[in-house]
């Protein structure tokens, strides 16, 4: 990746190239994951989160049509979590909190309560959008819906997310318990880092290498 300026006005940026396609048209057009392949997309995104956590950067929009797979045969580097558009820093949040000036951004499916209602977003923030990715890769549809924003922001923040139901096969109890915890509905009952939630997916064994 590199930026500049050519002429010295004219501002550019050079981006990778994918091939492939997002996670939300393949979940549509195959109406789902299987849970091998759900797994290998929450190992590489738990990856990525590891690294932008590190680096003090919550993305803040983590859904399906975010989240990028790669066409190659190597399976390494195959998921990419796109659009930082929105993200911020640990300094940006606690800024906009002290100023008052905290305002609702993200996608309403896969918003967290505390982003919702304005509160300080962490790293917890992004591990409830995973949670929100994965129910939709599995079951084929969000954790919430609702006529409206209005009713959708309600759901979320005072209601349970429906029985996880994978729509190609059934969904092995550790990892709906794992996912369950993504999506509670304070950051202190989800994992305390993307690092802990990594070593505990990689406990339940379902990542072989496969392609989703």
């Amino acid at each position: 990746m590199d930026a500049g300026f050519v002429d010295g006005t004219t501002p550019y940026l050079v981006m990778e190239r994918l091939r492939g396609e997002n996670l939300e048209a393949r979940i549509r057009r195959r109406g789902g994951l299987r849970v091998e392949q759900a797994a290998l997309v929450a190992r590489e995104m738990l990856r990525g989160l590891v690294a932008a956590h590190h680096k003090g950067i919550i993305h803040c929009d983590l859904k399906p049509a975010n989240v990028f797979v790669v066409e190659r045969r190597v399976e390494a580097g195959q998921i990419k979590i796109l659009d930082f558009g929105i993200s911020k820093t640990g300094q940006d949040a606690m800024r906009a909190l002290e100023s008052g000036e905290e305002q609702v951004l993200g996608t309403p499916h896969y918003m967290a309560p505390e982003q919702i209602q304005g509160q300080e977003v962490g790293p917890g923030t992004d591990l409830y959008g995973l949670g929100g990715v994965l129910f939709e890769a599995l079951a084929g549809v969000p954790p919430f819906q609702g006529p409206d924003k209005k009713q959708m922001f309600r759901a979320i923040c005072d209601t349970l997310p429906p029985p996880l139901v994978g729509r190609r096969e059934p969904v092995p109890e550790g990892f709906r318990q794992l996912i369950a915890r993504f999506l509670a509905k304070s950051p202190g009952h989800r994992p305390a880092s993307a690092a802990e939630a990594l070593v505990e997916l990689e406990r339940l064994g379902l990542v072989a290498g496969q392609a989703p």
